[in-house]
């Protein structure tokens, strides 16, 4: 049985809550693994793709690396729905769609078919950054398939419902440290008043790339511009 606590410490695996926010999150991912269908929501850049990872790996045999536990497709055109190699390729793990809140009218019946007739040996994780609720009540979003995705469902908190902000900012600064071989090993605290007090729509990945141009400017150990 694969470790959750692992699994966080991976590249591509890596959800940066921690406290009772991981805690519930943890118990949350755990639960819906090997559920036949899963909704994850959060906005954009808050890891949902991560989460995804997790349940995929928990659900598969130890003896599957864990990148190959699941395979991702983000749908831009019905013609993508098609191509049944992609299922054939995800048989006996789970196939993960996002980002589900873009998907086109003509996508989404589709892919109301595909979940209708389906008859492969396949589960499915959707990954959306909106409320579908409220787009199925404009007409924006059919409901019968919002109502095939709904099997259980995740919610990933955003940066600003974080209370770790600075510990997430230290870790992200470690990551781009190691990756891109950089100077940068930690902040003077202003840098991070500054950082914390500015408004991040994309959350997680709009501060990485923050950060990371901070860092590939700094001059010294320390980032000392906001």
């Amino acid at each position: 049985m694969r470790n959750l606590s692992v699994l966080n410490t991976l590249r591509g695996f890596k959800i940066r809550l921690n406290g009772p926010a991981l805690t519930e999150l943890s118990r949350q991912i755990s639960a819906a693994a090997g559920a036949e269908r899963i909704l994850i929501t959060g906005e954009r850049g808050t890891e949902k793709e991560a989460a995804a990872r997790q349940i995929a790996c928990l659900s598969a045999p130890d003896d599957l690396p864990p990148e190959e536990t699941c395979l991702v497709r983000y749908l831009k055109n019905p013609e993508e729905l098609e191509d049944i190699s992609f299922l054939n390729a995800a048989l006996g793990r789970y196939a993960v769609f996002g980002d589900c809140a873009f998907w086109r009218g003509a996508v989404q019946q589709k892919l109301k078919l595909l979940l209708i007739n389906n008859q492969l040996d396949v589960k499915f994780i959707f990954l959306t950054s909106a409320r579908l609720r409220p787009l199925v009540l404009s007409g924006g979003f059919d409901e019968e398939l919002y109502r095939l995705m709904l099997g259980r469902e995740i919610y990933l908190p955003a940066l600003s419902e974080r209370e770790n902000f600075a510990d997430i900012c230290q870790e992200l600064l470690e990551e781009i440290r190691r990756q891109y071989a950089l100077t940068a090993r930690s902040f003077a605290p202003e840098t991070l008043i500054a950082l914390s007090k500015r408004p991040w729509p994309g959350n997680i990945v709009q501060l990485k790339a923050a950060i990371y141009a901070l860092a590939a400017r700094a001059k010294t150990e320390l980032i000392s511009q906001p």
